[in-house]
């Protein structure tokens, strides 16, 4: 049993363990139930390099608007070792089944990381 238990623990963080960064992705201010288009939402970024030393600069950071449309950003701010910030003004620009995501990519040898923060609008008419 204990045998079981130390496998499944070493598994557990192994699992853990396999994104080299993380993202927090918030909204800045209130965050509303339903988007229009042309709403403007304002969110924080924050990249967390878990190693510290990542090779990749903040700077290749990518970020996948679906529905989106960045209309301005921050630079980059290191607010302490290894933890980054950025602010991002997205504007609505709507999908058809009304589904809105905003995704951060880090692609790095040690497997960078990813994170996303999901908004809902109107659909947009055929």
């Amino acid at each position: 049993m204990k045998r079981l238990l130390l496998i499944a623990g070493f598994m557990l963080s192994s699992i853990i363990a396999i994104q080299a960064c993380e993202f927090e992705i918030e909204v800045v201010g209130e965050k509303k139930a339903t988007y229009k288009i042309g709403d403007e939402i304002v969110i924080k970024v924050k990249a967390i390099f878990i190693h510290r030393n990542c090779d990749v600069v903040i700077s290749d950071t990518k970020f996948n608007p679906t529905g989106l449309k960045i209309k301005s950003a921050t630079e980059w701010k290191e607010i302490q070792p290894g933890v980054w910030e950025r602010k991002v003004k997205l504007t609505v620009v709507g999908t058809k089944d009304g589904n809105l995501i905003f995704n951060a990519v880090r692609t790095c040898p040690r497997t960078g990381g990813s994170g996303s923060i999901k908004f809902i609008s109107e659909p947009l008419k055929s």
